[in-house]
């Protein structure tokens, strides 16, 4: 153990387990190597859950390597902010990567691959893990034609959930009140930072501070910014040069400089064209979905890439490799998912979602029917109406009708509505650490990302909890 370490100079002194206290040059020793390759100081990320006597620990939390685990060899000890001394099994955690990154992120290839032309700018893959060349940290990244890709920081760009890119102008669409007291209003503007510690969620800075929020909380302020990456069609002819492009053919975007109004283009047919923003679509992938969609997945999967359960909540990142009838999304636990369209839900305005249940707050008497405040309904779909987005609602009277969503009001299992002030019936501990008795007030936020059809999402003063009914009065 290194016991001095003098400013400028070459040499520290070591205590060794055998008792001798040395100076020793620093080329003559070298930094121990901890179970699964971390050393002293590297910065990790939990990928388990923990509360015991020293503290607690959730999925996610950023920390630090500190040494190896007195009294199990096999273990690493680590400090957390609410956990400072974690014992800790190398495969519970993530390795902070260069650039901050972390194994299972998505990138876009901003490059294309001299050694084999497998890899073009605009393609999407997922980070591995890490590789130093030359002296110089890189990404290992694995591409749908190139298993183990070595790129350097500048050659890729990182797509966050929802298709957000770092530096996107966003609209608050929720109002939310922090427990620090910083407030979010509907229509807050704000610069999208980075990824966040929680899965799905992105890191936004607004005027107030920083947020970690789920896409569907926010619009783009600009809706036509390209990235590079995003597929489009054609929507003319086009010559350029040798290049001619056809109506209706795909392409990819390989550039898209900040303030222009036009990107360049590379299209299936070897065309690569600059090319104005209106005279391009964005793709559609089966299914009606594009890159960036929301999703919640309805069946289970288990294969080399992950795990995927029901409900759980995704995003697009573009089109099936090798089956173009199949949409690739990314799930917390699952980065590469080849799914056929009918395997997903899409998250519909204000997180609605298909067979929802609502209740109508408008009267609507016309050729569709009748329908008068306080019917229910089912959510079955979703329609932009002059640029807003509606859900499509069938009562038992009135078979479709195109509603927003201020026309309607979600009703929760047990017949709650978000707003309701509730009591507990039950005592609980939670995983984090947190407690919940019996009597404890608290107010219902909505539908339970877990088990949807079941559970509802609850605020209390101590956190949030998915209760199910019967749990609360």
């Amino acid at each position: 153990t290194v016991i001095s370490a003098p400013a400028g100079k070459d040499w520290i002194r070591c205590r060794f387990v055998g008792g001798a206290s040395v100076e020793i040059r620093s080329s003559e020793v070298k930094r121990e190597e901890l179970p699964g390759g971390y050393y002293v100081g590297d910065i990790v990320f939990s990928k388990v859950a923990l509360a015991d006597s020293e503290g607690t620990l959730a999925i996610g939390d950023r920390g630090s390597v500190i040494g190896p685990c007195p009294g199990d060899r096999g273990k690493i000890l680590c400090r957390f902010a609410k956990h400072a001394w974690a014992s800790m099994l190398h495969d519970q955690l993530d390795p902070e990567l260069a650039g901050g990154y972390r194994i299972g992120d998505i990138v876009i290839s901003k490059v294309d691959l001299d050694d084999s032309g497998a890899v073009l700018i605009g393609d999407r893959g997922t980070v591995v893990g890490a590789a130093t060349v030359n002296g110089s940290e890189q990404l290992l990244c694995a591409f749908a034609n190139h298993a183990s890709a070595s790129l350097f920081l500048d050659q890729v760009e990182h797509e966050l959930p929802g298709g957000f890119r770092a530096g996107d102008i966003v609209l608050s669409r929720i109002d939310l009140k922090e427990n620090s007291g910083f407030t979010l209003t509907i229509g807050d503007r704000g610069t999208v930072v980075g990824p966040s510690p929680v899965a799905g969620k992105i890191r936004i800075r607004f005027r107030g501070g920083y947020w970690y929020l789920y896409p569907c909380a926010v619009n783009r302020e600009v809706p036509s910014r390209w990235h590079i990456g995003e597929a489009v069609i054609s929507k003319i002819a086009k010559a350029e040069d040798e290049w001619t492009v056809a109506v209706g053919e795909r392409g990819t975007v390989i550039s898209a400089p900040a303030g222009k109004d036009w990107i360049r283009c590379r299209f299936v047919g070897g065309a690569s064209v600059q090319i104005w923003s209106s005279q391009v679509k964005r793709e559609e992938l089966p299914g009606g979905y594009h890159v960036g969609d929301i999703v919640f997945s309805k069946v289970t999967l288990t294969d080399s890439e992950g795990t995927l359960a029901i409900g759980d909540r995704g995003s697009v990142i573009g089109a099936g490799p090798g089956d173009r009838g199949k949409i690739l999304c990314r799930f917390a636990k699952h980065a590469w998912a080849s799914m056929l369209p009918d395997q997903l839900d899409p998250e519909l305005a204000d997180g609605y979602r298909i067979g929802d249940i609502v209740i109508s707050h408008t009267d609507l008497i016309d050729s569709g029917g009748t329908l008068l405040i306080g019917d229910r309904g089912t959510v079955v779909g979703a329609l932009s109406v002059n640029g807003e987005n509606q859900l499509l609602c069938e009562f038992v009277n009135y078979a479709l009708a195109s509603l927003s969503s201020d026309q309607v009001e979600q009703e929760l299992p047990g017949g709650f509505r978000a707003g309701d002030i509730v009591l507990s019936k039950i005592d609980e501990k939670g995983n984090s650490g947190s407690t919940l008795a019996i009597g404890d007030r608290g107010t219902v936020l909505g539908p339970s990302s877990f088990n949807r059809a079941e559970k509802i999402r609850i605020r209390f003063r101590g956190g949030y909890w998915y209760l199910y009914p019967c749990a609360v009065n």
